[in-house]
């Protein structure tokens, strides 16, 4: 039987190995040339989920406003008994009294004005992942960040509650350190330092009585010139710059950092700043520096996110606006007192 051979030809050979090293490095190109503006596109849809955030935060707190004729408080704490004891105490944060203005009256109308966040059936209620305080592009997700708060490194031993976190928090007013300094230097006027919410009841430090809640009227500077709240990075990770600070520095401070929309401490932000290095503690306090913007989320040091060259802003007239992390000084701090009678423009 005669066996017909198929003789070797070249139409039928694959790729050379040239060939095939050709491709891939075209397709190596495309996918670099491409992932940037694929990356951008994400990140611009997680800004813009972030600025609706921020929109309903404010159209919550103008509807509150309209409601009570004047803003919540920042924060509110009446220890009647302390430091013999917690008996009788009532506490509050600044998101609370909002739920039932941002479409959680149903959550809202579960929770005891009456008693502390901390304290049951409320501390049931505060570490509910609500996603109008999420920002999108902060890492981790919602219920991953989901932390234990504990107030022992502030003499509150006794307080320990589990906070879903919270990407957003309120404006005090601007504290003495490396941000006002250099505030000063580039000519800001050292006059009202109020900011937008202010603390209501008994502060234990100073043992006096203060009383908060402004309204329109007490923004002096002008409603579009005042920031109400701002982007800082919630949970209880501590971060310098865009990467989490050692584990030993978010255990000690992390617990503390008010980085819950249910945490009393979420609404105690007197802005200091930090360095620009982000550098969270420095063997024995977090130093202050002129950095506001980005550097770091340590409550009370300035505000913190991870969109790219700055964070959302809420302004008292119901507007966001994003906020450049190299703004000087003299103009974010203007934006963020209410009443020094300073001429101010967005950057």
């Amino acid at each position: 039987m005669k066996i017909n051979r198929v003789s070797a030809g070249r139409g039928h050979e694959g790729f050379t190995l040239v060939e095939l090293l050709v491709v891939i490095a075209i397709i190596g190109i495309l996918i670099a040339l491409l992932l940037p503006a694929v990356q951008a596109a994400r990140e611009a849809a997680r800004r813009s989920q972030c600025s609706n955030n921020v929109k309903q935060i404010g159209l919550a707190l103008h509807n509150y406003h309209d409601t009570f004729k004047a803003f919540p408080f920042s924060f509110m704490i009446d220890p009647p008994n302390y430091p013999a004891s917690l008996d009788g105490v009532n506490a509050n944060v600044w998101s609370i009294p909002i739920l039932p203005f941002m479409e959680q009256t149903a959550l809202y109308d579960q929770y005891n004005t009456n008693l502390p966040p901390f304290m049951p059936p409320n501390a049931d209620l505060i570490d509910e992942v609500l996603p109008v305080f999420l920002c999108p592009s902060a890492p981790g997700g919602g219920t991953a960040r989901t932390y234990d708060a504990d107030y022992t490194n502030i003499n509150f031993p006794m307080i320990k509650f589990r906070a879903a976190p919270s990407d957003y928090c309120p404006n005090e007013g601007i504290a003495s350190g490396g941000f006002r300094s250099q505030a000063q230097r580039e000519g800001w006027t050292y006059g009202s330092i109020v900011g937008a919410l202010d603390f209501y009841g008994l502060n234990p430090t100073s043992g006096k009585w203060e009383t908060g809640g402004s309204n329109m009227a007490a923004f002096m500077d002008g409603t579009s010139n005042t920031i109400v709240a701002g982007e800082r990075t919630g949970g209880a990770t501590i971060y310098e710059l865009r990467s989490p600070a050692d584990s030993e520095v978010s255990a000690l401070l992390g617990p503390i950092n008010g980085g819950g929309w249910g945490d009393i401490l979420n609404g105690n932000n007197w802005h200091g700043g930090t360095l620009y290095s982000g550098t969270a503690w420095d063997g024995s306090s977090t130093p202050a520096g002129p950095c506001l913007i980005n550097c770091s989320n340590i409550r009370d040091r300035g505000y913190h996110c991870f969109h790219p060259g700055g964070a959302q802003f809420l302004l008292c007239d119901g507007s966001v606006t994003f906020i450049s992390e190299t703004v000087d000084a003299r103009t974010l701090a203007s934006l963020l007192t209410r009443r020094n009678g300073e001429p101010v423009q967005l950057p």
